[in-house]
């Protein structure tokens, strides 16, 4: 993936309900806004717990965007995209 490409974590428990409404509408807003210039990995903490320990991930659900930088991260209810954009960086989601 190019350095110019939007890449997002998404950090979730495998047993949360949630992950099941909130990656499609993550992956969703990604396409209408990037394209094919995004990703979204979704990473499950409950089976990969040395993952959110070296990210120091301490709450669920987590969204960091990790590129391009800085790295932000928005902790907890996801559902308000305008409030999500704000806090991970307008640049990211507005052209």
């Amino acid at each position: 993936m190019a350095d110019n490409c939007v890449k997002l974590i998404l950090y979730v428990q495998a047993k949360d309900g949630l992950v099941k409404q909130l990656e499609p509408r993550l992956r969703k807003m990604l396409v209408s806004y990037f394209d094919d210039k995004s990703s979204l990995q979704v990473v499950y903490v409950d089976e990969n717990p040395g993952v959110a320990t070296k990210h120091k991930i301490i709450s669920l659900p987590t969204l960091a965007k990790v590129s391009p930088p800085p790295v932000k991260h928005y902790v907890g209810d996801l559902s308000d995209i305008e409030e999500l954009s704000e806090v991970l960086g307008k640049s990211v989601f507005h052209r």
